[in-house]
């Protein structure tokens, strides 16, 4: 599943889920514009 997807079930933005995660909301919202693929993300960000 994507993360929009897994965000919008979760009923959070892109910013609240970076402010709660404590990952920079650039890399998450990169993340979900396909501008950065997960498999090139620390562990430490896929942890959260």
């Amino acid at each position: 599943m994507e993360l929009m997807s897994l965000l919008k079930k979760k009923q959070l933005s892109v910013y609240q889920c970076a402010k709660e995660s404590h990952i920079p909301y650039t890399t998450l919202s990169d993340i979900v514009k396909g501008k950065t693929r997960i498999e090139k993300c620390t562990a430490e960000t896929i942890y959260y």
